[in-house]
Formats: C-alpha cells, sequence, structure tokens
C-alpha cells in the first residue's frame, strides 16, 4: 500500500535534472529508498513472481505490477553515467541490492544494456 506512492516520490526526485547540489541530494535519497524496496519490489514485478510464487505459497497475489527492468533503465542507469560521483556509487549500489532480491532480471539471451 505504501510503495506506490514511495515509488511516486522517486520518479518526482529521480526525473529532475540534478543541476545543483540540493537536486543531486534528492536524487540519492530517491536510489536509496529504491535499493531499500529492492525486495519488495522484486515481489511485484511479473518476471520474478515464479521464483517469488515458490517461496510464498498460500500468501495473496500482488494487486499492481512494477517491472523492475524499467526501473532500472529509467532511473538506476543514468544515475550511472552522473558527474557526481556519489550518485555513481549511489546507482551501483542500487543495482546491486535489485540483483540480489531479482534473480530473474533481465531476458535470456540478451546481454545488459543491448537491445
Amino acid at each position: 500500500e505504501i510503495l506506490l506512492p514511495l515509488l511516486q516520490f522517486c520518479h518526482r526526485h529521480l526525473e529532475t535534472e540534478a543541476k545543483d547540489a540540493a537536486a543531486c541530494s534528492n536524487q540519492d535519497g530517491a536510489l536509496v529508498l529504491l535499493g531499500l524496496m529492492a525486495e519488495y519490489l522484486a515481489e511485484l514485478d511479473p518476471l520474478q513472481a515464479e521464483v517469488k510464487a515458490r517461496k510464498r505459497r498460500g500468501k495473496s497475489k500482488a494487486q499492481h505490477s512494477v517491472s523492475i527492468e524499467e526501473l532500472i533503465s529509467r532511473y538506476v542507469r543514468p544515475a550511472m553515467t552522473s558527474q557526481a560521483a556519489f550518485l555513481r556509487l549511489r546507482g551501483a549500489w542500487c543495482l546491486g541490492r535489485f540483483a540480489h532480491h531479482a534473480p530473474k532480471l533481465g531476458r535470456p539471451g540478451v546481454a545488459g544494456g543491448a537491445t
């Protein structure tokens, strides 16, 4: 119930251009939130559902879906090319959190970053 408002909050801060220290700080905070929510967001991702379903037999299915690959491509990857070193570091940390909690990340046979 709280994940979607938090995602909207992150979206608002990650969509703005990091022109000054305050904007960079807001983006850093939004990436921290995404990384901390990675486990819960993985449960909402349809691609991860098969793996997670085995672990949570009997739990109700999520009402909303979230694409982890879309989150990474829209928010995390751009942070990893930021001019601010701490945003690049936070992007790498966030990607690691998603990789840990989303074992089926990526399409089979497609290299990371390839289309």
